[in-house]
């Protein structure tokens, strides 16, 4: 079985390799991997100490990287393969929290999608200040 993703450029009309990893390289993944749509850059996410992490590797899946330390999981790469996504849960007991997380390309610099989160949604105003709507009059004024 080969585990190798090639991508066709429809400006050139020509095929690219994207990764040459060999029979012997996919043992070692037992999991999906993420080739970037542009580079030859892959991340995938594997068990580490019983929680996911992400790694990427090269074309040829010899040089490997463990890019997260804090979790991760579910990469999702860019149109342009500037940047990818990932999940990162940040509940430290029972149940999960998840939030989005951006890795960017080359420089493998991680942020939170959002800047303030966990806590990231705005307060909402009281109900006791909002203006009750009167549908029966909308509705009657629609008739």
């Amino acid at each position: 079985m080969n585990a190798n993703y090639i991508r066709y450029d429809f400006t050139t009309q020509q095929w690219h390799w994207i990764t040459h990893i060999t029979d012997e390289t996919v043992k070692r993944y037992p999991i999906l991997l993420f080739p970037s749509p542009t580079s030859t850059t892959v991340v995938y996410s594997s068990m580490v100490d019983n929680a996911p992490q992400i790694f990427d590797t090269d074309s040829s899946g010899t040089c490997v990287r463990q890019l997260t330390k804090l979790g991760g999981e579910l990469p999702s790469w860019s149109p342009d393969g500037s940047y990818f996504t990932f999940s990162r849960d940040i509940h430290k007991g029972a149940g999960a929290h998840y939030i989005m997380m951006k890795c960017t390309v080359p420089d493998f610099k991680i942020t939170p999608l959002w800047p303030d989160l966990p806590d990231s949604v705005p307060k909402f105003p009281a109900l006791s200040t909002q203006h009750p709507i009167d549908l029966y009059s909308i509705v009657q004024q629609n008739k």
